[in-house]
């Protein structure tokens, strides 16, 4: 929970700082606005989904029990890390991006980072859709 409220935290630190990086070229200060806008919702897409695919190929089958009995440590550490990506998602969208976008709506110097704050809240709620294509069976033992 910790390390989840810490990468929310640097998330959002990351977003507000960056419109101040003047040494950058333009370019390069929107590659880093995209680059961390779209971090935190690729990270846990990619980490839920590679846990699926683990998951079915190390147990042969899809969990039937909630818990991870019978899992491999390198199976529980994955399902630790896809965890704490997808909770740090779920605190940083709900939590750190809604009051960061209000104030950045009325707030001239961080208005410009409006646009990326939106990509990150489109590339979250995306995150969230896709999920729901995982097999039925991973979602119970996912989301219990």
């Amino acid at each position: 929970m910790i390390s989840a409220l810490a990468s929310a935290a640097l998330a959002t630190a990351s977003v507000i700082a960056t419109p101040t990086l003047s040494w950058m070229s333009t370019e390069d200060r929107r590659h880093l606005h995209m680059a961390t806008a779209l971090f935190l919702p690729a990270a846990a897409g990619l980490s839920f989904f590679s846990l699926a695919v683990h998951m079915r190929l190390s147990l042969g089958d899809w969990p039937q029990s909630i818990g991870n009995d019978g899992f491999s440590s390198a199976l529980i550490i994955h399902q630790d890390i896809a965890g704490l990506f997808f909770g740090a998602l779920l605190l940083g969208m709900f939590f750190v991006w809604t009051p960061v976008a209000l104030v950045s709506c009325f707030s001239k110097r961080l208005r410009t980072s409006l646009k990326y704050q939106g990509i990150f809240a489109v590339a979250s709620m995306s995150t969230f859709g896709l999920t729901f294509l995982a097999p039925s069976d991973f979602l119970n033992w996912w989301w219990d």
